[in-house]
């Protein structure tokens, strides 16, 4: 199930073009769904903290959008709320899964490699080069290297302007 915030599907469009606006728009919907879940399951953000191992303030300072969590606090957020991220072409709204989307794929950090893997085939489907990905991106071919093999996990603003660049977009679903 796509999780929708009021009067959207799934999270904000972004148009193309839209740069730091539309990641920034993005991020803030992927925290107010998940500020929404937290509410819903009536789990304080003390509790939720301590589930993630941050101070209580940290959630606070994400849920007020003081703060951006690292790509691996939002991923942890959304496991224990009961959310898997996945990615969505903006044009259909389509998720799109792995190759090989297979159970195995159950722990958080198996989840958070997988996500740029994804956006490799993505980014080969559509005939982008690493180069001009990190051009688009303002990083070096070197660091859309290391993130394609997972081997570095990208900052949250990022993966979402990676996401934005090739018409995806991440979601959460029910898991």
């Amino acid at each position: 199930m796509l999780v929708q915030a009021p009067g959207q599907v799934g999270m904000p469009e972004i148009a193309a073009g839209e740069g730091h606006a539309g990641t920034a728009l993005t991020i803030n919907g992927l925290i107010h769904i998940l500020r929404e879940g937290r509410r819903e399951l009536r789990i304080t953000q003390l509790d939720l903290a301590t589930q993630l191992g941050v101070t209580e303030i940290t959630v606070v300072e994400w849920e007020t959008r003081r703060d951006t969590p690292a790509t691996g606090n939002l991923f942890r957020w959304a496991h224990t709320l009961g959310y898997v991220v996945e990615i969505r072409e903006l044009s259909s709204g389509k998720l799109l899964k792995d190759a090989d989307s297979s159970p195995r794929a159950r722990t958080v950090e198996s989840r958070m490699r997988r996500i740029p893997r994804r956006l490799r085939q993505v980014r080969v489907e559509r005939g982008l080069t690493q180069e001009e990905l990190s051009v688009e991106l303002d990083v070096s071919t070197w660091t859309v290297r290391m993130w394609e093999s997972a081997q570095r996990t990208p900052r949250l603003v990022h993966l979402v302007a990676w996401c934005r660049i090739l018409s995806c977009q991440l979601a959460l679903v029910k898991a």
